[in-house]
């Protein structure tokens, strides 16, 4: 995707707030994303709404960033649930 994504890094929000974050990504005009675990074991997106809502491409890339995550986690799920059997992708 172009991405280089930084582990365990700060995300600077609103007025120079900081927060730390699992996983972080740079976008251009200097926005970024960040991901941290909460309660439930699950990651929550985190991110200056103010600086975000200026990027044309967000919702193009949360979306495909979606579309990936979830592909990689169903072919996850298939091999610990099918062992040794082999999963192919086709049209």
């Amino acid at each position: 995707m172009g991405l280089v994504p930084q582990r365990d890094a700060l995300l600077r929000g609103f007025g120079d707030e900081q927060r730390n974050v699992l996983v972080k990504i740079e976008l251009e005009g200097s926005v970024s994303l960040g991901w941290c675990r909460v309660g439930d074991g699950s990651l929550a997106l985190v991110g200056d709404l103010q600086r975000l809502s200026r990027s044309r491409s967000l919702e193009i890339l949360l979306a495909r960033i979606t579309r990936e995550y979830a592909a990689r986690e169903a072919l996850r799920q298939a091999q610990r649930h099918l062992g040794d059997a082999m999963v192919c992708i086709g049209a």
